[in-house]
């Protein structure tokens, strides 16, 4: 598998989603030196494929909580680190 990642750096990354960073090109400028050879919609589907994505309280796109980390290679390789002992927390109605 090409990469390991933490949550923590999965949030980093998980930042540059906003449209005005990704119009701007720093999420483009982003990825390429802290992911080279990937790029921006690569890395979101294989977050989304491995399952863990959510939105946080403010409609974010953030890496689940549970997530200790993540090995995610190309194509749709992947590898998740679960933290059960983390409580699910209640979804907003």
């Amino acid at each position: 598998m090409a990469e390991h990642r933490t949550r923590d750096e999965l949030n980093e990354l998980l930042r540059h989603a906003h449209f005005i960073a990704v119009g701007k090109g720093h999420t483009a400028r982003y990825v390429e030196k802290n992911y080279p050879g990937w790029h921006w919609n690569e890395l979101i589907a294989i977050l989304r494929i491995g399952g863990v994505l959510h939105k946080d309280e403010n409609e974010r796109l953030r890496c689940d909580p549970k997530v200790i980390s993540i090995r995610f290679g190309r194509g749709s390789t992947f590898h998740v680190e679960w933290d059960w002992m983390i409580p699910d927390r209640p979804r907003p109605s």
